[in-house]
């Protein structure tokens, strides 16, 4: 026997606090405010061992090698916190050697604690709403100003759904820029028909979807895990977790998905552990419906199906018995669900599949005459979480991992857990099979935060896999549980306080936050929206622009301005009659810096002229100019005429 006294528990903890401020001293890589967080954390444990405890050898050896394996995962995201390619040779070997451990531990003395702490149920129900109502917060506060913007994505959306309400055509996928089924529009449609056509109510869905996926996970983690205390962790975990966050605040389809995905691996689990056919049913109707909103659902049906396969090899007699009949409800009502969105596709192959051939892998493949790009990727989405995130400011806060310092070791322990432990395997496979969206896509892009929203449920999965795991390690020490209640309650809310900083402070201030939203085509929407009644607005098409694609923003600008103002684009001949000036104080031309013909030619004639300068407040760049001309200065033109040549 090996007696473990209680001040060596504490000795180990102001250990840990000693080394983390020596590192942060020497190499500050962590905020302040994170090494504060981190403090919490170890003290609130810091009391928990009350008495000291005596171990079977092999026990008090297989905690330390879980110990070991702990400290080597923080090794490596410390490692990773440096953002140094040369680095992460260093942080896999890190992490490897506590995968090593991991292993040693699970295969000694492990046993499951069973004695794990509850909550009475109206407890939960009311900290649920609680959660709720910060979910709900968080995906609406300040919109007006995070994002910066709106993306052409956003407005094509809007576009389409105007194209709804003013035709009485019903489709169930849209050929044209989205190449998407049509759901997502049709239910900002109904959003519009309430609020207006305004981005508002195409944000809106994906900020009903998002706080609804935050419901749909506490139910999912409370089949799963069995215990209210992880199910609520979860739902508050995603509730604040900034990579849901951001795509909870954009007119994008994805969010609508995450949606249908958690309902359905809800009612799929609950038809396979349970043996339910009625739970079969409603899975295959969420799964099917899921096909109507975005293309990540596809990879739910993948699970799915490999999933009964695997039961199917395993225990052939007892899969036909039990299995069998669930799997055919199951796909059946999912036949059925989708089925005028197959018989679309059927006759329709080329544009339902343009999309998927665009920005697929073997584009890579072929152009590289190798697998590699395949490897790339597979790289580029493992390190996603912990090491470099998506470089799009629309997507994520520019090249920082999808997940924040504390729930990324969380992470990485979990996702190694659930390679070794059987009962976690399914976990290990459904993040895998999640994450094939980004790794079959073209390597440009890679990694897109937003090609593996699928993935974000299962991530958290992972993360409260890690945390059951060491608090059934707590328990083997036999301490006062009110810590680990303390203990829990400050993880949680130290993950929650970096990633509402990261977003709501951070990701405003970031560059890429700003650039990637188009600030010129938002600039010009607004003053079109502003000015109008006053102007008669004329905007260069400016082929050569400060930024994107003049397609892109011609988008932007008329669903910014769709029943809301007027302007005309300025052609290779304008002439503008006096008639067209009545109630206007005259014309203003929106001209880019790299209009010079535009810009000599007014300032040539119209001498007297007034502009007004619109810059990129990150660099001083001038973005924008535009020239105010008013009524009387063009009566005085040849011919009471306003001509402009290109």
């Amino acid at each position: 026997m090996i007696i473990f006294k209680k001040i060596y528990f504490i000795s180990f903890f102001i250990f840990l606090i000693s080394i983390f401020s020596i590192i942060d001293i020497l190499f500050g890589s962590f905020y302040n405010y994170k090494l504060y967080l981190f403090y919490l954390i170890f003290l609130s444990l810091i009391l928990y061992q009350t008495k000291d405890i005596k171990f079977k050898k092999k026990e008090f050896y297989s905690i330390i090698f879980f110990i070991l394996s702990l400290i080597l995962i923080f090794i490596t995201q410390y490692i990773f916190s440096f953002f140094n390619s040369q680095f992460v040779i260093y942080g896999v070997s890190s992490i490897l050697s506590g995968f090593i451990f991991l292993i040693l531990y699970f295969n000694s003395e492990y046993k499951e604690n069973t004695d794990t702490f509850k909550i009475p149920f109206i407890i939960e129900i009311i900290i649920l709403i609680l959660i709720l109502v910060i979910g709900i917060f968080l995906r609406i506060f300040d919109l007006k100003n995070i994002p910066s913007g709106i993306w052409f994505d956003e407005a094509q959306n809007g576009i389409e759904v105007i194209n709804i309400l003013e035709n009485d055509e019903i489709v169930v996928f849209i050929p044209r820029f989205t190449q998407m089924p049509s759901m997502f529009f049709y239910i900002s449609a109904f959003f519009c028909k309430i609020f207006g056509i305004e981005i508002f109510s195409l944000r809106s869905v994906s900020i009903v979807a998002g706080s609804l996926s935050i419901l749909a996970f506490y139910f999912l983690l409370k089949h799963l895990f069995k215990n209210g205390i992880y199910s609520l962790a979860g739902a508050f975990l995603l509730a604040t977790s900034r990579w849901h966050m951001t795509f909870s605040r954009l007119a994008f389809l994805g969010m609508l998905s995450v949606l249908l995905i958690i309902i359905f691996f809800y009612f799929y689990f609950k038809a396979i552990d349970e043996k339910r056919k009625d739970c079969a049913l409603f899975s295959g109707f969420a799964l099917g419906l899921s096909f109507y909103s975005f293309t990540i659902p596809y990879f739910a049906f993948i699970y799915a199906f490999f999933h009964n396969f695997l039961i199917l090899i395993k225990k052939p007699v007892n899969y036909i018995k039990n299995y069998f009949n669930i799997f055919i409800i199951l796909f059946l009502m999912f036949f059925i669900t989708i089925f005028p969105l197959f018989f679309y596709a059927l006759k329709n192959f080329n544009d339902f599949t343009a999309r998927a051939k665009d920005i697929s892998i073997i584009n890579d493949i072929k152009s590289e005459k190798s697998i590699l790009p395949v490897f790339i990727n597979i790289y580029r989405y493992l390190l996603t979480f912990n090491f470099m995130g998506d470089y799009n400011g629309r997507h994520n806060l520019y090249k920082k991992p999808l997940l924040d310092e504390i729930a990324g070791v969380l992470f990485m322990l979990g996702f190694l857990i659930s390679v070794i432990k059987r009962n976690y395997h399914r976990y290990f496979f459904m993040f895998s099979i999640m994450l094939l969206p980004g790794i079959f896509t073209i390597n440009i892009e890679a990694p897109q935060a937003y090609r593996i929203i699928g993935a974000c449920p299962v991530v958290y999965i992972l993360v409260l896999i890690a945390v059951k795991e060491i608090i059934n390690l707590l328990l083997k020490i036999k301490g006062n549980k009110i810590y680990l209640n303390i203990f829990l309650i400050i993880i949680l809310f130290s993950t929650a306080i970096i990633n509402i900083h990261q977003y709501f402070i951070l990701y405003p201030m970031e560059k890429a936050s700003y650039m990637d939203f188009s600030p010129e085509a938002n600039g010009i929407g607004k003053f079109i929206n502003e000015n109008y009644k006053d102007y008669y607005i004329l905007v260069s098409k400016a082929q050569n622009m400060y930024g994107f694609y003049f397609w892109e923003q011609r988008q932007i600008l008329k669903f910014m301005t769709y029943n809301k103002a007027q302007f005309d684009y300025m052609e290779d001949y304008n002439r503008i009659t006096i008639d067209k000036l009545i109630d206007k104080k005259g014309i203003a031309l929106i001209i880019r810096p790299s209009d010079e013909r535009y810009i000599q030619r007014i300032e040539e004639e119209y001498p007297d002229f007034k502009k007004k300068e619109f810059i990129n407040y990150f660099n001083g760049e001038i973005m924008y100019i535009v020239y105010f001309i008013n009524s009387d200065k063009i009566r005085k033109s040849k011919n009471a005429e306003f001509i402009i040549y290109k």
